[in-house]
């Protein structure tokens, strides 16, 4: 199944649900690392780009870890001030939530 993205812009795959908030009036502090790693990638082309965010998911297997990177990584492509995303599963009947990550910047952590 191909993703969707409804009126709020907020794309829908089977089971996960992604939402970027581009707010351009409203931005967060910015710390030197964001600041380095936006200047970085700008740098880069299309295919260096990709691999440079292909490294730095590459090797994780903690789910809520790989899913704040990817979440950060796609919020830096996209230039959103914040991301959320929330994963759910089960029938569609019974779906419930099994993760989320609520308002993460370029500039959160996760663990």
């Amino acid at each position: 199944m191909q993703p969707t993205m409804n009126t709020n812009g907020v794309f829908i795959l089977p089971g996960i649900i992604i939402d970027f908030t581009v707010i351009s009036k409203c931005r967060s502090p910015t710390s030197r690392s964001s600041i380095s790693n936006r200047s970085h990638l700008a740098d880069l082309d299309e295919g260096e780009l990709f691999m440079e965010l292909i490294r730095d998911v590459a090797n994780e297997l903690d789910i809520d870890v790989l899913c704040h990177k990817i979440l950060v990584n796609v919020g830096l492509l996209t230039h959103a001030d914040r991301g959320s995303l929330f994963l759910v599963n089960g029938p569609p009947s019974g779906k419930y939530l099994v993760a989320k990550l609520f308002d993460v910047t370029q500039n959160t952590r996760k663990y």
